[in-house]
């Protein structure tokens, strides 16, 4: 018999890797069925504001595929959200709409309208180009030399994005885009990408990655190309964040280049830091603690509660949780912890809480068998 538990990062392998990745997905699952039962009970309200989660949540699961493997903090997502949702638009967007809204578009693109599905891998491949292009020269630099030039690619993109304007409209709003983004494409993707973050986590690749990220020293002696080991988490990073972006532009139908900048950027990165940077269960997590405490806080700063409206209160206390929780635990809500099916007789004790080494290697045993 079998049952979900919280397991630490640690090495293993077959079957429980792939617990590891069954695991994070039925969390995801699990996550998807409960908005549907709320909408149920709710009679349909807030399916845009769980719409939007959703697609958050994809883009904090794509960060944490970057962050959580390599140890470098990404200003960047929003840079390759913005190409996947733009690229997605072009080729979505139907020939009428088209002939008006992007009239210089190529030939070979004037008359293609794809649907959702295509449409989101156009998106995500075309960001994870964009990626492999920066990810050459940004994936050379660590600390925070890395962290400055990603906030830098966002900033390029931006700008390249505002000036291509027979492809983006410019500056001025795109529109047209088919309204194809429902639950079921949204959470399924959300599963998606929680598989493919924990497989990423648990492959090789991952594994040389957090090598280098702990002693880079130590993986390079060992043969491990540095370049190499940080760039396959960033092209996950770009695609998953170029899929976000395609859902982003098939839920909202029409946007513009300020919807994909720095005052975006920053709840995504706070998400990933409350749940956890180096889980990708805690990516999720995050999404929902920092969405669900902004809807619970929204009623008091608008004054909806019989009292007097407090206006900047959300964000202030979001600082303010944020301080304490890295005060008292630094790793965030999960820590390095993923969700995992594991046999129901195994005990898998936390070596954080001081640890029985012993007792873990034992269990770590009789859980690969």
């Amino acid at each position: 018999m079998i049952v979900l538990r919280w397991v630490v990062d640690r090495g293993l392998h077959r079957g429980a890797l792939a617990g590891i990745v069954l695991g994070d997905m039925t969390f995801a699952s699990i996550v998807g069925v409960a908005v549907v039962v709320y909408l149920g009970l709710a009679g349909g309200a807030d399916t845009d504001l769980l719409l939007s989660f959703g697609i958050t949540a994809i883009l904090v699961v794509g960060l944490q595929t970057f962050v959580g493997n390599t140890g470098v903090v990404s200003f960047a997502p929003m840079a390759f959200m913005g190409v996947g949702a733009y690229a997605a638009a072009v080729v979505a967007i139907p020939p009428a709409t088209k002939a008006l809204v992007l009239p210089d578009l190529p030939v070979v693109l004037q008359d293609l309208a794809l649907p959702l599905a295509p449409a989101m891998l156009i998106g995500g491949g075309a960001a994870a180009i964009v990626a492999l292009l920066t990810g050459l020269v940004l994936m050379r630099l660590t600390g925070i030399a890395a962290g400055i030039t990603s906030l830098g690619v966002l900033v390029i993109v931006n700008e390249l994005i505002r000036n291509a304007d027979a492809f983006t409209r410019g500056s001025r709003t795109i529109f047209g885009v088919p309204a194809s983004a429902d639950l079921p494409w949204v959470f399924g993707t959300l599963v998606a990408a929680m598989g493919l973050a924990a497989l990423l986590k648990a492959s090789s690749y991952g594994l040389r990655a957090r090598a280098v990220r702990d002693d880079e020293l130590a993986a390079t002696t060992a043969g491990i190309n540095p370049l190499t080991a940080r760039l396959w988490p960033y092209l996950m990073f770009g695609f998953i964040s170029g899929v976000a972006g395609a859902l982003w532009a098939h839920h909202l139908t029409a946007f513009s280049p300020n919807s994909f900048f720095v005052a975006q950027t920053i709840p995504i990165i706070v998400m990933l830091v409350i749940g956890g940077t180096n889980s990708v269960a805690g990516a999720l997590v995050g999404a929902i603690l920092l969405t669900l405490w902004l809807e619970l806080i929204r009623p008091i700063e608008a004054g909806a509660l019989g009292i007097p409206a407090l206006n900047g209160i959300a964000l202030l206390s979001v600082g303010v949780g944020l301080i304490v929780l890295l005060r008292w635990r630094s790793s965030g809500a999960l820590g390095a912890k993923e969700a995992q099916f594991l046999p129901r007789h195994a005990s898998v004790p936390d070596p954080s809480d001081g640890g029985h080494s012993g007792q873990l290697a034992k269990e770590e045993e009789k859980v690969n068998e």
